[in-house]
């Protein structure tokens, strides 16, 4: 078994002051040196730019057409739609006929992959703005 030496205690503290304690890290820190006025000029013009923008009548942007975004997701929904119909109504009218068949199949899979393919660019659009605004925040 281990035995641990004994622990001799620590010194009492003085109490500091918060004067005296703030005087040395403020003497050490250049943050919180003196600085000079600002020009009187640009606090002139900043404060009638403010006073303009406080103002001036709000401009919203109202609009009853779809967003750009919407319309791109709705016509993808169409054409989602339609290549499902498709998919469901495949038949051939020969089925001895194999070159029939192939060109049918071919044709529903080029439509599945021209589909997943804008739903892939569809995806991507949105994450790449989803992280757009995410940074944006972070940023604020």
């Amino acid at each position: 078994m281990m035995t641990v030496p004994p622990v001799n205690a620590l010194p009492p503290v003085s109490p500091v002051s918060p004067a005296e304690s703030s005087a040395p890290a403020a003497a050490a820190s250049p943050a919180s040196a003196p600085t000079s006025a600002p020009d009187h000029a640009l606090v002139e013009r900043f404060n009638a730019i403010m006073h303009r923008l406080e103002t001036s009548p709000q401009q919203h942007v109202h609009s009853h057409e779809p967003s750009a975004i919407g319309q791109f997701v709705s016509q993808q929904d169409h054409e989602f739609q339609a290549v499902m119909d498709d998919v469901r109504n495949f038949s051939v009218s020969d089925p001895n006929n194999l070159q029939q068949m192939a060109q049918e199949i071919i044709h529903m899979q080029s439509e599945l992959t021209a589909l997943s393919f804008k739903m892939n660019i569809g995806t991507a659009l949105a994450q790449s703005g989803k992280g757009s605004i995410q940074t944006l925040m972070k940023n604020q």
